[in-house]
């Protein structure tokens, strides 16, 4: 009936009057708070998505190990040549990591020395992801 169908849109009009006192509080409150705060938190939530990839591949060395020592076991000679090589993918991959930790550990550093900010993608973790290849 007509008159169910204008109490209808007399209900959603104050929702919708509701919905948009609600959306320019929540944007007021927004507004106010601290433009770094809500950077800090955007890397953070960056470096935890990167950190948990790392831990993916972390979490795998042993059982890529355990698999070269069996491939070496079973496959004898014939299995050595790929077994260094991804053994020394590995130690390589090590090796650039321990030179991005010290690069970034100087460069922390020397911000430390002259009293500098870090800038907001001065926290490395992207660079560590590509080493690890997440």
């Amino acid at each position: 009936s007509l008159s169910e169908t204008a109490a209808v849109a007399a209900r959603m009009d104050g929702v919708f009057t509701e919905v948009r006192a609600g959306a320019a509080d929540a944007r007021r409150s927004f507004e106010r708070f601290p433009r770094a705060e809500l950077e800090d938190a955007r890397v953070a939530m960056r470096n935890l998505a990167s950190l948990l990839g790392q831990l993916d591949f972390y979490g795998s060395i042993p059982a890529r190990c355990a698999s070269l020592k069996n491939q070496l076991k079973t496959g004898g000679a014939a299995a050595l040549v790929p077994t260094y090589k991804r053994a020394m993918e590995l130690e390589l991959w090590r090796a650039a990591l321990q030179r991005h930790v010290a690069a970034a550990t100087e460069r922390a550093r020397h911000r430390e020395a002259v009293g500098q900010q870090r800038a907001s993608r001065e926290y490395g973790l992207d660079e560590l992801a590509a080493l690890s290849g997440t």
